[in-house]
């Protein structure tokens, strides 16, 4: 599914974000995800940050980015419904 650009917009917490890859990725075992994470960090997206807000669309950008586009939206995908889940 395609959304466009202004439904993934709305911002997301880093805390919030971080526990939602947790829980979406969560198949891939805790040493994965802490490398995507520290990959993320590496293109601007700190997890670690009690007060920095991303872009739904920043997110899928950078996944897109470290991952090539097909990993990176099927990663997305999971992280973007666990986040519409986890209200």
């Amino acid at each position: 599914m395609i959304l466009a650009r202004h439904q993934l917009s709305h911002a997301v917490s880093a805390i919030k974000l971080r526990r939602v890859i947790e829980k979406s990725l969560a198949v891939l075992g805790t040493g994965t995800i802490q490398a995507i994470t520290e990959d993320l960090g590496r293109h601007g997206i700190d997890l670690d940050s009690q007060t920095a807000f991303y872009s739904l669309y920043e997110v899928e950008e950078k996944l897109n980015i470290i991952f090539g586009k097909e990993i990176g939206t099927m990663m997305f995908d999971r992280v973007r419904k666990q986040l519409n889940g986890d209200k």
